[in-house]
């Protein structure tokens, strides 16, 4: 469908909230808003711990508004347009032709990925290929991980190579749920799946749904408001917050239980070594990927 795509660059931070505004009322369906300043208080917090960004690139860019209006509807937009002018804006819409593609074209950037020789992850519109045991539909269009980022296949093959079976399996920080319903998979009795966002408990829950399986789901920040013991806990989660995990997670293991950690940048890797060690934890397996790690441990 023909789209005319509708953007204002904003060249003062002082018109951000009128702008805003009036997107809002001539774009009723939604519009794009993008604030180079989020990434940067991200990046400046240290919210992250790897990221791809060029600082310098994102101070030169401006807070960008963007809408899409349908091109037979020229009257409309111009109707905007002479409304933009008359508010008194400093500077001018500017429109380009659009032609948005099919609703389900973004599906074809998932693909079924063998995590190993037992587990497969396939988005649930795609088919298996049939050589694994185990396969997790996922829903990518949810708006959590898919599965296919490095750290989230770290914590798949650390949950391969755990005994889950019969066990109670508690996934720290869950988002899309994908570690919880491969944990149920597996054959553990019992998984909770908890989070501090409600919508990844939800989209837990729908992926658990979709994959047929029980999967219980709470809001909790970390453990906090996790109840009784559990004999494994699994957490893909970045690094400063897996060092706040640490000193918490042995309480809520059960004797010989096991702790299974992603999210760790190669960088950071000694400072979550240090922590387990002084939290009482035994390492009982590495692994390596090109940016990120992850450890098994175990209770002492």
């Amino acid at each position: 469908m023909s789209y005319i795509k509708v953007q204002y660059v904003l060249p003062s931070d002082a018109e951000w909230e009128a702008a805003l505004l009036f997107f809002s009322e001539a774009f009723p369906e939604g519009f794009e808003q993008y604030d180079p300043r989020d990434i940067l208080d991200r990046v400046g917090g240290d919210e992250w711990d790897a990221h791809e960004f060029s600082l310098a690139d994102l101070w030169a860019e401006r807070p960008t508004l963007t809408a899409y209006w349908p091109a037979e509807d020229r009257a409309g937009l111009a109707d905007i347009c002479r409304r933009w002018q008359a508010a008194g804006f400093s500077g001018d819409l500017t429109t380009e032709g659009y032609d948005l593609p099919p609703a389900d074209a973004w599906q074809a950037q998932f693909r079924p990925i063998v995590v190993t020789d037992r587990l497969e992850i396939c988005p649930h519109w795609c088919r298996p290929s049939g050589g694994c045991a185990v396969v997790v539909l996922t829903d990518p269009g949810i708006g959590f991980g898919t599965g296919t980022d490095e750290t989230t296949q770290l914590a798949l093959r650390l949950l391969d190579a755990a005994d889950l079976a019969g066990k109670r399996v508690c996934d720290v920080g869950c988002g899309s749920g994908i570690l919880a319903v491969t944990a149920k998979k597996y054959g553990a009795a019992e998984v909770l799946a908890v989070d501090n966002d409600d919508q990844a408990v939800a989209a837990a829950a729908h992926l658990a749904a979709l994959n047929a399986v029980a999967v219980k789901g709470q809001a909790s920040d970390l453990l906090a408001q996790v109840p009784g013991r559990w004999d494994v806990l699994v957490a893909n989660i970045v690094t400063d917050v897996l060092l706040r995990l640490l000193p918490t997670a042995s309480a809520k293991l059960s004797t010989g239980g096991h702790l299974l950690l992603s999210g760790i940048h190669k960088d950071r890797l000694s400072d979550i070594r240090q922590a387990a060690d002084a939290a009482g934890f035994v390492e009982t397996r590495a692994l390596t990927g090109q940016d990120w790690c992850g450890l098994g441990l175990r209770k002492g």
